[in-house]
């Protein structure tokens, strides 16, 4: 006599974890990856605390983990933690607790050492002490009891700081962990009342979001075997989901419900359940299982039903597409390919891979009840029952008041069968009618019709949203056909009009094919004469450049034949000659015939001038202009200027030679005018005043500021400055 499969299901894959005890931020979806990496990328201070956090929260969440997801996860993770603090972030702060004792369950590792930031406020606290606890409730390493009282220690510091908070969600969650604590204890009868008095609150407050405590409640029932109830609290679950339209727990509800479809026998339904939730957990990972859970259970299905071949098959390829990465998945993995090769008779595979599963277990520190339990389990089925004795007294000897109630009354069986085959008749008899306790727990007639009632309530639920699907298909179906007769009808008269309208806009067409031909020969014509009008500019420019050389050439044949006040004269006009000159040349060379560039245009008149004075070896030049583009009609004027303040400066600035001399030239642009600074350290003016001397030069200079309407300013303070803010364009074009 041998008991049948389905009774397996939490012996090898464990207890379902509970739900989280905080309100666990939005999931983000991998979709978002890219624009949150290239995000990262340009942000700073808090708004890259905050990039860090939506990474490690997209990381955590995916349903479907690479190793190198779960690295990418890790990294973020801390990350997330060490700029939330540093920016004085507790929002994000908190957030990365969450997301680091998540990930610390799922990767099965130890948790830093709590790290509460220093300006935290009760609230802040609280729920970083409800994610620790969360953590030490869930952890399958280490000693269990030491996790406990840890996760209990944690849930009473976060308890004291709720009556400051005086927030009805924290308070709630709080109340749930505390259930949760009390289940994982084994503690039902203390659990009960407290997670019923929750459910009962938030609906006479309206509240629809209680999904989780019903799971934690299902969970509970679904423990001592009471799968009644359980399926009740699950459908009940179902409701608050459709309610709420949660998309995160669709998953978890519905691989619930596969379960204890699974662990009654309705191996069908529990397979449409299990398919229903593998696609949700794809997507995101979930609160009480995921994506690997599901794996284990469809494969367990078919084992049910005997296709072992089938299911050998089905855990290989799922288990190469989506590796096992931490202990506990291995080890379910190892058991569940075990589990075919036993049952396909091949008992030297499937003690290899039994062996493996207990050495895991060993390996992680987690030789509990199941472990045992399993290598027992594999003993008794090949007829070993010797072998088998030691693991079932130490699997027995592990059992707690958590224990799943099937688990109990499985191993009572095993024992029951080994003491049989090896003669202990009296220990034989114990253990069997210890084993027929858990099953009129388990094969209660009222259970058992009761199951079946709400199994029957479910499929007409789901029947009758099927029924007003094919209903309203039906309904839209014949106004589509009534739409298509009268679609038809209107459809004969606009062909004739269209016809119409077709003909008319042909000849429209082709009477603006005619046009647009005629447009496009009149635009390259312009095209030709914009280019020939370009090119004559710009031989107009370079003639009057050559000219005005020409001009410079007669004035040096002049100069031979003057001295003293008339040579000076002559010299200055040949500068300021010259400097009409760079621009023509510069237009001419360039691409533009209407603007100019002053950094290129002042830097080479500067040039000149300090050969043609002789300033070489003179005093330093500090020339800093910028590349600005301006009107030929500023250009001029602005050249002239600067020929005069600067020819000024190198005749008369300096008393003696120095190295210390300076002449500076300024110009920058601010807004829509152009800002120019000339100065020197020489001697400064003398005593004629603010506006300047009234030299020849220095008339210039305020004749040329006012032809384009420039601001022109004398500064005698340590040596000369001359200030000219001109407009971009000259306001007399």
């Amino acid at each position: 006599m041998r008991l049948p499969i389905i009774i397996l299901t939490a012996l090898v894959a464990g207890l379902p974890a509970f739900a989280q005890p905080y309100v666990r931020p939005e999931p983000i979806n991998a979709s978002n990856e890219n624009f949150l990496l290239n995000k990262l990328k340009t942000s700073t201070g808090s708004d890259r605390a905050a990039t860090m956090t939506a990474l490690a929260n997209l990381y955590v969440s995916k349903g479907i983990k690479s190793s190198a997801d779960f690295q990418q996860a890790d990294a973020y993770v801390h990350l997330s933690e060490e700029t939330s603090l540093s920016f004085h972030q507790p929002a994000l702060y908190n957030e990365s607790q969450l997301f680091k004792c998540q990930l610390a369950v799922e990767l099965q590792k130890s948790v830093l050492a709590e790290q509460i930031p220093p300006d935290a406020d009760d609230s802040s606290k609280a729920i970083i002490y409800s994610a620790y606890a969360y953590f030490y409730m869930n952890t399958k390493g280490g000693d269990a009891a030491m996790n406990m009282q840890r996760s209990r220690e944690y849930l009473d510091k976060a308890s004291q700081l709720i009556d400051s908070v005086r927030s009805p969600r924290l308070y709630a969650a709080l109340r749930e962990s505390y259930g949760e604590l009390l289940i994982t204890q084994g503690k039902y009868r203390a659990a009960e009342p407290g997670l019923n008095k929750l459910i009962e609150g938030g609906r006479l407050n309206g509240n629809r979001q209680l999904q989780y405590v019903l799971l934690d409640l299902a969970t509970l029932y679904f423990f001592q075997g009471k799968y009644d109830k359980a399926l009740s609290t699950v459908l009940r679950a179902l409701q608050s989901v459709k309610a709420t339209n949660d998309s995160l727990a669709f998953a978890d509800v519905y691989m619930f419900l596969g379960m204890i479809f699974r662990n009654t026998g309705q191996l069908e339904k529990a397979l449409d359940n299990f398919n229903q939730s593998f696609e949700y957990y794809k997507i995101f990972t979930g609160y009480l299982f995921k994506y690997s859970d599901v794996i284990h259970q469809i494969g367990g299905v078919m084992v049910g039903r005997r296709e072992y071949r089938r299911a050998l098959q089905y855990y290989v390829g799922q288990y190469e597409k989506y590796p096992p990465l931490v202990a506990d998945d291995k080890r379910v993995a190892l058991g569940d390919i075990a589990d075919c090769y036993l049952k396909l008779k091949q008992y030297d595979l499937a003690e290899r891979h039994f062996l493996q599963e207990f050495k895991v277990a060993k390996q992680t520190g987690t030789l509990d009840e199941r472990a045992f339990h399993r290598l027992a389990f594999f003993y008794v089925e090949a007829g070993k029952y010797w072998q088998a004795l030691p693991f079932l007294d130490s699997a027995i000897r592990r059992l707690g008041p958590a224990t799943e109630v099937q688990a109990k009354g499985h191993l009572y069986f095993m024992h029951y069968l080994a003491d049989s085959a090896v003669g202990n008749y009296l220990s034989a008899m114990n253990y069997l009618r210890a084993n027929k306790r858990v099953d009129d727990t388990l094969m209660d007639r009222s259970r058992q019709a009761e199951i079946q009632r709400l199994t029957v309530q479910y499929e007409t639920d789901a029947k009758s949203r099927q029924i007003g699907l094919l209903q309203k298909s039906n309904d839209l179906y014949l106004a589509n056909q009534r739409n298509a007769i009268l679609i038809r009808d209107i459809s004969i008269g606009a062909i004739l009009v269209v016809g119409a309208v077709a003909f008319a806009f042909y000849r429209q067409y082709r009477n603006k094919n005619r046009l647009a031909a005629t447009i496009n020969d009149k635009n390259q014509q312009l095209e030709v004469l914009l280019d020939e009008k370009e090119y004559l500019l710009k031989e107009v420019h370079h003639r009057v450049k050559n000219n005005l050389h020409t001009v410079i050439s007669l004035l040096d044949i002049q100069a031979e034949y003057l001295k003293d006040d008339a040579l000076k004269a002559l010299e200055n006009s040949q500068h300021r000659i010259y400097a009409m000159s760079l621009i023509h040349q510069q237009l001419y060379a360039g691409d533009r015939v209407t603007s100019i560039n002053l950094g290129a245009y002042i830097g080479e008149l500067i040039v000149y001038l300090r050969e043609s004075l002789g300033a070489a070896n003179g005093p330093r030049f500090e020339v800093d202009i910028e590349p600005v583009d301006v009107d030929v009609s500023i250009a001029i004027p602005l050249g002239l200027i600067i020929n005069e303040a600067v020819t000024n400066a190198v005749k008369y600035a300096f008393s003696e030679r120095s190295d210390a001399n300076s002449i500076g030239v300024e110009i920058r642009r601010s807004g829509n005018e152009i800002l120019v600074h000339i100065w020197d350290n020489g001697i400064g003016l003398s005593d004629e005043g603010a506006s300047g001397p009234e030299s020849l030069g220095f008339k210039l200079m305020k004749g040329l500021c006012k032809e384009i309407d420039a601001n022109l300013t004398f500064e005698n303070r340590n040596g000369v400055h001359i200030w000219i803010r001109a407009p971009m364009n000259n306001p007399l074009n």
